[in-house]
């Protein structure tokens, strides 16, 4: 049927995949980051005009598996952000875990809903792998391109062991993510989605946009090719549709990675923190036993001349 032959150009409106007037970014040279740009309305028309009530339970099951798509992606978002966080008055980048911890790790839902994000990055990629391994990345830089195909077949060695554990360490597959794959409205959930790629466009800041676009273009790449079969795969996914899925791909694991390590480093500080307040008590205990005992002393070398 129609649902499974879905390309991206039905999630995203036309001017949003391929324009001439189009500008090349370096993405390494320019990371998502904090910019000081806020943007609390944009999520909130994203969220409030594609019909996610405040209420989880209330949503059907294809709105909660949507719902849960786009919260992951903020999740991501308030990551990036927090991993490059720019002090304009210091004029520093610098980890800024106040922020992450604040955004996102004090929220168990967008945790987990970054984790379901992923968990459907995962299995995109591995289906895509064929297609990936076998696309020409001629982009004019010959060692740049031998370097990423180097890459994914590191990713993807003989045995599949990289892709493989990854799928088995992040299935958050549920019954209603099965249900939205088999869902009649598709239609339905393509004109959100499209939407959704409208609204960012309201955003001022160029570089936010920017990253917005390319995320959603990454979601819409995921999307076709979990709607697709292999042969439409290869007849219909285009370059930049690669690099916006696998560029997202690769911020959603930097984002994961980064979730272990700040927890690490929030218990490391937090034992660090008791161990100086465990110093400092020793300390203060032995300085008042030896007041102590310079006191008592004194009052016997007192009582013995007063004799």
């Amino acid at each position: 049927t129609d649902k499974f032959t879905l390309s991206s150009k039905q999630w995203l409106l036309e001017k949003d995949i391929d324009s001439k007037e189009g500008t090349f970014v370096n993405l390494l040279k320019n990371p998502e980051g904090y910019t000081g740009y806020r943007g609390p309305h944009i999520w909130d028309a994203i969220f409030r005009e594609n019909c996610f009530s405040d209420r989880f339970m209330n949503l059907c099951k294809e709105d909660k598996t949507f719902y849960r798509i786009f919260s992951g992606w903020l999740s991501n978002t308030n990551m990036q952000i927090g991993i490059n966080f720019h002090n304009k008055e210091t004029n520093k980048t610098y980890l800024n875990v106040s922020m992450i911890t604040s955004r996102l790790l004090n929220s168990k839902e967008r945790v987990d809903n970054l984790f379901f994000l992923y968990s459907l990055m995962i299995k995109a990629f591995k289906k895509a792998e064929p297609l990936l391994i076998e696309y020409d990345y001629h982009s004019g830089n010959k060692e740049e391109d031998e370097k990423t195909l180097a890459l994914l077949n590191e990713l993807f060695n003989s045995e599949g062991e990289e892709i493989n554990y990854l799928s088995e360490a992040f299935n958050e597959t549920t019954a209603d993510f099965e249900y939205f794959m088999h869902s009649n409205k598709i239609n339905e959930l393509v004109s959100r989605f499209r939407n959704i790629s409208s609204i960012i466009d309201c955003v001022s800041c160029s570089k936010c946009r920017m990253h917005a676009k390319l995320e959603v273009f990454g979601m819409a790449t995921m999307l076709k090719i979990m709607f697709s079969n292999n042969y439409e795969l290869k007849e219909s996914l285009l370059r930049n549709e690669l690099v916006s899925f696998v560029n997202l791909f690769a911020k959603l694991s930097k984002t994961i990675s980064y979730i272990k390590y700040i927890n690490d480093t929030i218990n490391y500080s937090h034992h660090m923190l008791l161990m100086k307040y465990l110093c400092i008590a020793v300390t203060s205990f032995i300085c008042l036993l030896f007041v102590n005992c310079y006191n008592t002393k004194k009052q016997k070398v007192e009582n013995k001349k007063q004799q």
